[in-house]
């Protein structure tokens, strides 16, 4: 069963999943669009929600707050947009089967300690725009990733 849920609150705070999954009653969530009018996402706002595996984080959201992903465990795929400038510590902690993550900007991101977890082990691929391959090699704790980094995205 496939159940897609559809945020439109301007604000999703902490630990907004598990009171989302009580009013909606929703047993079985595996993928989350995130409305164009939420303009923030909380800290742990979608902490251990355990069934999710997509997520794609709308144009409207400029900042990935710390632990927001953590522990969902099921997560395998991650559209960042060209807006995000920042990711908190541990955003995307314990999410360990998260293979691909898609950054569609140019300039790196500001990224806090811990970003990814488990990235050695799962084969993590973390996508970018050809032309900024080589400066999110280089750049600020992206460095430590750089051989999980890939331009394969095309501008």
């Amino acid at each position: 069963m496939l159940v897609l849920l559809l945020i439109t609150d301007a604000r999703v705070g902490k630990n907004a999943d598990r009171k989302i999954s009580k009013v909606l009653r929703v047993r079985m969530l595996h993928k989350k669009r995130v409305s164009q009018s939420v303009a923030y996402l909380g800290v742990y706002a979608f902490n251990n929600c355990t069934s999710l595996s997509e997520i794609n984080i709308p144009e409207s959201i400029t900042e990935i707050e710390w632990g927001i992903f953590n522990g969902c465990t099921k997560l395998t795929n991650v559209i960042i947009p060209e807006s995000v400038k920042s990711f908190g510590d541990w955003a995307f902690g314990n999410c360990m089967k998260l293979k691909d993550v898609y950054m569609h900007g140019l300039t790196p991101p500001e990224i806090g300690y811990n970003l990814f977890d488990y990235y050695y082990e799962i084969g993590l691929a973390i996508h970018v725009p050809s032309g900024a391959l080589e400066t999110y090699k280089n750049a600020n704790r992206w460095s430590s990733y750089a051989n999980y980094i890939v331009g394969d995205l095309l501008p």
